[in-house]
């Protein structure tokens, strides 16, 4: 970035960005936590919940009672599996920050492994410091996990003088699995949003830390203040990205890139730690082209968010893709 790119921002902002790094990876910051207590839940009448499918390894494995509100507040962890065997089914829940510091360490869910297959479905996780996390512990790997019609959004960390690398906030965090897989997700609006300006470390979906595939089918990522998708090997089938500083920051292609559209991304600054920074405004990493992207420089007012949310989760995907037409 050159000189006439870098941005200055007001003193009081930049005191918020100067931070002290702690040595190490993020993934052994994340191990090292123990785990916290559960969030209590709240019970809500009960609905028949729609027709699923189990996940994509090892059966059915344990499938936890459908149907839940649970409410975060600081210190909490939604929902939390710490080192248990056998696949693991989380079905129709919500996971919505509460108190008055929502976005001050909560996690919608945790899942850490040894461990065979997880599922997560039809769900909802927002108003967080942090969304979903599923990683593995060294070469301990998660077989697989599977996001599948959920809804992930308002994600960010405002905790006081937080340490910007160990303290990132995505909607998915993913590291050490055999591969991980999210259909007909909508995950937006993570990262910024409170005290802290947008950041290069959070995204609305990180998986690139030793995992062997990340596969993304019939998803919409919009509003991450970094990347919408910071991935290593992707495979993509129906995959629409907009107003995130890169909208595909993938590293590898696998397999086909079908579908693909990256729309207005944003030209807003993004910092770092010391404060400096500018616009990004990529479609992709200029090294790793995507065929097959329709390039909008201008969002297109035809959009309506508010019908996209409130469509089935497997209608979001075709709703979004007619709205480009």
């Amino acid at each position: 970035m050159s000189e006439a790119e870098q941005q200055s921002i007001p003193e009081e902002l930049a005191e918020l960005q100067r931070v002290n790094y702690r040595q190490g990876e993020l993934i052994a910051a994340l191990i090292a936590k123990q785990p916290v207590a559960p969030a209590p839940e709240v019970e809500i009448p009960h609905v028949d919940p729609p027709e699923v499918t189990p996940p994509v390894s090892g059966g059915q494995g344990e499938t936890e009672p459908t149907r839940r509100e649970i409410i975060a507040t600081s210190g909490n962890v939604g929902i939390e599996e710490f080192r248990r065997t056998g696949p693991k089914a989380f079905r129709d829940f919500r996971v919505i920050g509460g108190g008055d510091t929502p976005h001050i360490n909560t996690t919608g869910v945790r899942i850490v492994a040894p461990r065979p297959s997880v599922l997560l479905e039809d769900f909802e996780v927002g108003h967080l410091a942090h969304g979903v996390t599923v990683h593995g512990n060294g070469d301990d790997l998660i077989d697989g996990i599977t996001l599948r019609r959920g809804y992930i959004h308002h994600i960010w960390n405002d905790e006081p003088g937080k340490d910007v690398r160990s303290s990132r906030e995505h909607g998915v965090y993913g590291a050490n699995a055999r591969d991980i897989t999210l259909e007909d997700m909508l995950i937006e609006d993570c990262g910024f949003g409170g005290v802290y300006l947008r950041d290069i470390y959070s995204h609305l979906a990180y998986v690139v830390n030793n995992v062997g595939l990340l596969t993304l089918r019939r998803c919409i990522l919009r509003r991450g203040a970094s990347h919408a998708i910071n991935g290593g090997r992707v495979e993509m089938d129906g995959v629409i990205c907009c107003e995130s500083a890169i909208n595909f920051g993938v590293k590898e292609v696998a397999g086909k890139a079908k579908d693909c559209y990256s729309i207005a991304p944003s030209k807003d600054p993004i910092y770092h730690e010391d404060g400096t920074g500018g616009p990004r405004g990529w479609h992709h990493y200029p090294d790793y082209p995507i065929d097959g992207l329709i390039k909008l420089d201008a969002y297109p007012d035809a959009w309506d968010w508010s019908a996209i949310r409130a469509a089935d989760a497997k209608d979001r995907f075709d709703i979004a893709e007619g709205m480009l037409r």
